[in-house]
Formats: structure tokens, C-alpha cells, sequence
């Protein structure tokens, strides 16, 4: 069976499952499991619903405060008979693990070990209905060798289950329970053809220090669109994720969650990803996007589904993880880990238009002026045909990119890594790195 391995062969690379015996889930777990999804079958209220959620919440520690309230969203989002019509599928989808997953374990992406796990939409089906009925468990027995969301490693991208999508009414989680039910509606359409088709999660691993080094470069520049406005996913194009180390969907409405949050069919990462190191990157293909939204982060709100007629089998999320609060932004040390960690994810849509934006920018503190160029000179090394980039409304910004992506074109790289090395040997003064960029073809910001 595709995505899953044997798991009692081969214990050290694949996460077992609630029907494993194997791990959280010894004893009886199966059994009191599926017992509740076929009453849940029969009886689809809402007070049921929540009874069986909340049970499953409570077997781990530090939710049991929490499985002692009401979970305000779900009640809300499947208060409708509509949605609520939905829950005997989505509890006869989770029956399904033993005939879908016989291995009973998911295949481990591991770190330092560059791989892809595929999965067809019926076995994701499968693996986001336990995810919304929050009965997959953390694995403390793999936490002595590994380290993901499905060891219990800590990170704003989990936890393992939508609990708190469940649980919380803001803005961003209406959007992703929203989703959600968008998206179990359409798995009750879908036909056999559609349900056999392959999602993959792809380990990428640069291992040379070479290919991404800009020092000398000859490649040219990469052919960059700069826009003022417009947001990655507008147009059908290679996404680059702004990841968290810990691959995730997570609750607040980051540019990562709204992202993945509105994909429920890369979700399933967070079951058997291990956290990435600095040369590593994460490629997702096949996962259709079911809402859409406007604004962001907390101010983020639910717009209704996406209906956009893409080649879904053929979307890529490339995710990569920036410093978080990085030093010496221009210093050898930092430029290189950004470049090497930029490039390993470009290379996987080399050939292509990516887009791209502020990566790293935000929480985690990078410099916008300085992000902007480690992307251009990675993609540009990476081979990629075309680069889209997000200004999300920074006038400033967005003249200043475009003066300086005018001063390099038709240069190398090793000539932007140049200027780039000539600025921070100046006194620092009020002038950024972009304006000394362009005043290289002799002229300043441009203003529109």
C-alpha cells in the first residue's frame, strides 16, 4: 500500500496508528475507537459529536483542561444540518485506517534523509477524519530518537489533531474548519479515479557546498515580476511555504497556516515529518486548496470556498524555514544558511514560476531588504524560469526591489553577491542594500 511500510520489520521508520496496538494506542484503543465511530453513525448529533471528541482530547495531559469545556467552534460550523449531515462519512472514513494502512504505520520522513512518502486522497481521507475526531495520539517512545509533532516536539504548527480548530472561534479557524467541511464534502463526491490519485511529501536535502554559493557565480538572474499587491496562491505557480521548522497548519493565520489550514490534504505532515534541519526543505504535491480568505494573521476571515479550476494533481508547496530573530542579517554565516535553505527548496521547482514574498519577515524578525535578495539569488542558482514576488502593499519596498532588480538585470549573481559585499563594508548609513543596488544603473527607488 502506498505511504505505509511494515511497521513490526521495520519499527525505526514508520509512526504507528491507532489500530497498531503498537505505542499510545495499546490495549483496547482500536476497539473503544471504532465502537464510537459506528455510534456515531447511527447517531450523529452534536452533543455525541462533542461527547466522543472531548473523550479522545482528555488522554493527553496538558489538553484535559480542555476536554473539560465546550468546543465553541465545532458547535458553531456544525450546528447547520448540512454540515452536521456530513459526520456519519467522516466517521465512516476513519473506520477505514485497517483497510487502508494494513502495515498499520506511516512511512517517517527522517531528518538527513532525503525521501517521499505518497499517499492516495482516500488514505489522507482517512488519516484528516481521525485528525478531526483528534484520536491520533503523540508518540513518546519515538521522542527518544526522533523528533516531529508526532513525538510531542513543541511548535505553534500542531499540535497532531484540529483541536483547536475545534475549540476556538477567531477568524483564522473559521477558515480552516470552513475548509474542512468544503473539503469532506467533496471526498463524498470524489469518484474511485479521484480517490486513487497520489498526494507526495518529499524530503529535500542539499548536502554540497557548492551549488548554492553565490561567490563568482556566472549564472544570471533570475526573470522576477515584483508586485505591489497579490498574495501567493493568485496565480497557478509553484508556492513557497514560509515554514516553521516543524512543518504545520497551526491556529493564528501565519502566511504557513493560512496556507496549509485551507489544504487539509497536506495536513497529514505533521503525523510523520520530522522537524528540518538547516539544509532541508519539504515539497507537497497534489493538495487541493478548499477555502479562501481575506486579510491575515488574526484579522484573517473566511471568504467562502475556492473554486479555481487548477491542475490540482500538479500543485507544488515548497516549504522552507527561515532564522528565527537572525544576527548580522548580511554576515557570511546567516546569508549562507538563508541561501543554502532557499536554494535546497528552489530546486525543487526548477523550470518553473514560484512565488514568493517576505520569507521570514515577520515573527521571526529577517530583514526584508535582505530576504528579498538571498531568494532572488537562490532561484536564480536553483534554475528557476521565473520568480513572482509579493510585496503585500509596501510602497517602499516595493519601489526600492524594483530599482534594484532593474540595476541587476542582465547581470550574474556573483555580481549581486559583489555589491552585496561591498555594502556591508561601508559606514553604515541610511542608504539599504537595495538602494545601493540600484544606484549602480544610476537610479534611485522608482516611484509609481
Amino acid at each position: 500500500m502506498a505511504g505505509t511500510n511494515n511497521y513490526q520489520n521495520n519499527r525505526a521508520a514508520s509512526v504507528p496508528l491507532p489500530h497498531s496496538k503498537l505505542g499510545p494506542y495499546k490495549g483496547n484503543y482500536w476497539g473503544i475507537l471504532e465502537k464510537d465511530m459506528k455510534l456515531l453513525m447511527k447517531e450523529a448529533s452534536l452533543t455525541k459529536l462533542e461527547e466522543i471528541i472531548l473523550k479522545y482530547i482528555s488522554r493527553k495531559s496538558d489538553l484535559k483542561a480542555l476536554s473539560r469545556i465546550k468546543l465553541d467552534n465545532l458547535r458553531k460550523v456544525f450546528s447547520t444540518e448540512m454540515n452536521l449531515a456530513l459526520v456519519p462519512f467522516i466517521a465512516q472514513l476513519a473506520l477505514q485506517l485497517p483497510a487502508l494502512f494494513p502495515s498499520q504505520g506511516l512511512e517517517m520522513l527522517k531528518r538527513g534523509e532525503e525521501k517521499t512518502v505518497s499517499l492516495t486522497r482516500s488514505q489522507i481521507s482517512c488519516l484528516v477524519a481521525h485528525m478531526f475526531f483528534c484520536t491520533i495520539q503523540e508518540n513518546s517512545d519515538l521522542a527518544k530518537t526522533y523528533r516531529g509533532h508526532f513525538t510531542g516536539d513543541p511548535a505553534p504548527t500542531g499540535p497532531l489533531t484540529f483541536v483547536y480548530w475545534l475549540k476556538s472561534v477567531t477568524g483564522p479557524t473559521s477558515i480552516y474548519l470552513q475548509s474542512l467541511v468544503s473539503y469532506f464534502r467533496e471526498v463524498q463526491a470524489m469518484t474511485e479515479e479521484k480517490l486513487n490519485e497520489v498526494v507526495s511529501f518529499q524530503r529535500l536535502v542539499c548536502n554540497d557546498d557548492k551549488v548554492w554559493n553565490p561567490k563568482g557565480s556566472t549564472v544570471n538572474t533570475v526573470d522576477i515580476e515584483v508586485h505591489f499587491d497579490g498574495r501567493i496562491g493568485d496565480k497557478e505557480q509553484v508556492e513557497i511555504d514560509f515554514a516553521n521548522k516543524n512543518v504545520g497548519f497551526g491556529t493564528t493565520g501565519t502566511q504557513e497556516e493560512l496556507m496549509l489550514g485551507t489544504s487539509p490534504e497536506t495536513c497529514p505532515i505533521v503525523l510523520f515529518n520530522e522537524v528540518l534541519e538547516p539544509h532541508e526543505a519539504i515539497a507537497m504535491v497534489g493538495a487541493k486548496k478548499y477555502g479562501d480568505f481575506t486579510g491575515y494573521g488574526l484579522r484573517a476571515a473566511y471568504a467562502g470556498p475556492f473554486n479555481a479550476d487548477w491542475d490540482w494533481k500538479n500543485r507544488k508547496i515548497i516549504a522552507i524555514d527561515a532564522i528565527c530573530g537572525p544576527r548580522d542579517q548580511l554576515g557570511d554565516m546567516t546569508m549562507f544558511r538563508e541561501l543554502r535553505k532557499a536554494w535546497v527548496g528552489f530546486k525543487a521547482g526548477e523550470g518553473e514560476c514560484l512565488s514568493s514574498g517576505h520569507w521570514g519577515c515577520g515573527a521571526f524578525g529577517g530583514d526584508q531588504d535582505v530576504k528579498c535578495l538571498v531568494q532572488v539569488m537562490a532561484a536564480s542558482m536553483a534554475g528557476v524560469r521565473r520568480l513572482d514576488f509579493y510585496s503585500f502593499g509596501d510602497q517602499k519596498f516595493y519601489n526600492k526591489f524594483r530599482a534594484a532588480m532593474r540595476a541587476a538585470k542582465g547581470r550574474d549573481v556573483g555580481w549581486m553577491w559583489e555589491k552585496i559585499v561591498q555594502f556591508r563594508k561601508r559606514v553604515p548609513g541610511s542608504m539599504s542594500v537595495l538602494d545601493y543596488i540600484a544606484a549602480d544603473h544610476g537610479q534611485g527607488a522608482v516611484k509609481e
